[in-house]
């Protein structure tokens, strides 16, 4: 730790540049000792997607000085996924910190079947002494904000800016949408069929949640850039989408995966959310545990509990042992099952009798006891 701070000291006197990538070195340490479990990039989205790979290794050797992980969303889950794959693990070997792919998932028809090669690859590193492992949502879609489907390049004035290039660049906007194939293009990967809105914050658009762009542009009579422009606007960019467009051969295929750990993903504002935010661990259980056998009950426990807390440094968490806080979820595994859909997301499975978190019961027989026994964890 002496040597990253003498390092960091350094980069102040080798430029701006520098400078500026110190600076978040001094920030990240600050984080990692005052309780952060490592630093994440969302290298997918702004301002994270304009991070080069010197600066990532840069903090991350901070973060990896102090047992800290790199969590990160890789920058591309599409066309260019294989190269993603690639920085990620560069990544990992040069700053020597733990990787976890974030929601580790191929988009787009014409990309299915590739998780079979990806999963070699990881593999590989991981025997070159790479420690890379993933997390991934059990769903054929995915979830996110609206504005995602605007290039990454008309968010780099903030909000604020965004706002005002919607009004004022919409042809410009368009044009980059049609014809740019340098970014993850939503609209031209998927298709505006299968962009679907599921939140908004005013009443005036709730009509809207459910409805996919395509569905929304063709009752307005007006293209489907115009219809997410107007929306945004109108919504002031607080507008979720569900995105449909992954294969559930590469969901199987990277589940068995022994590296690969269960999260929900979950976004839970408003409106018809992805059913995800509260079927995750039933859809594990009852679709790919008992009625696919894509896995064991029993992995399937260890992906949703002690994979995970270890992969983050929870180091209280995730095992039925002394000392461990006693967190404890009991489930019938010949009858929990997801309830809800996209249609109708927020239905409670079935199947989970009780919830314990430290000792205290919070559910019981299937229903919520009141209790909030739950406090922030603090255990490095």
């Amino acid at each position: 730790r002496r040597n990253i701070r003498r390092d960091v000291r350094g980069m102040t006197r080798r430029g701006a540049r520098a400078a500026e990538i110190g600076a978040r070195c001094r920030l990240t340490a600050e984080c990692v000792e005052t309780g952060a479990r490592g630093v994440s990039a969302g290298l997918i989205y702004p301002p994270s997607k304009y991070r080069t790979l010197d600066e990532i290794v840069a903090i991350s050797k901070v973060a990896a000085a102090y047992d800290g992980i790199f969590d990160v969303h890789m920058r591309n889950e599409s066309d260019r996924i294989a190269e993603s794959v690639e920085e990620v693990i560069e990544v990992g070997k040069r700053a020597g910190i733990p990787i976890l792919i974030t929601h580790f998932k191929v988009r787009g028809k014409r990309n299915w079947g590739k998780s079979s090669g990806l999963l070699k690859r990881l593999a590989e590193a991981r025997a070159e002494g790479v420690d890379i492992t993933s997390a991934q949502y059990p769903y054929t879609a995915g979830s996110t904000f609206l504005h995602a489907v605007i290039p990454p390049w008309y968010h780099t004035k903030g909000p604020n800016g965004l706002l005002e290039a919607l009004k004022t660049q919409r042809e410009d906007i368009k044009r980059d949408i049609e014809q740019r194939h340098d970014w993850e293009n939503m609209s031209e990967i998927l298709g505006w069929e299968n962009v679907v809105v599921s939140a908004v914050a005013t009443d005036a658009n709730k009509p809207c949640e459910g409805k996919s762009v395509m569905d929304i542009a063709e009752k307005k009579n007006v293209h489907p850039v115009d219809a997410v422009a107007d929306l945004l606007i109108a919504e002031e960019l607080a507008v979720g989408m569900i995105i449909f467009g992954l294969d559930d051969v590469d969901i199987t295929a990277i589940m068995r995966d022994p590296a690969t750990s269960i999260i929900t993903d979950g976004l839970l504002s408003g409106g018809k959310p992805h059913p995800r935010a509260y079927a995750t661990t039933a859809r594990v259980l009852g679709r790919y545990v008992r009625e696919m056998g894509t896995i064991t009950v029993e992995e399937a426990v260890r992906k949703l509990t002690s994979l995970p807390a270890a992969k983050v440094r929870l180091r209280r968490k995730g095992l039925l042992v002394p000392g461990m806080d006693a967190d404890i979820v009991v489930f019938n595994p010949d009858q929990v099952a997801e309830t809800n859909s996209y249609d109708d997301p927020m239905q409670h499975p079935m199947g989970f009798d009780y919830v314990f978190v430290h000792g205290q019961a919070v559910v019981r027989n299937g229903e919520h006891t009141g209790a909030r026994p739950g406090r922030t964890i603090r255990d490095r």
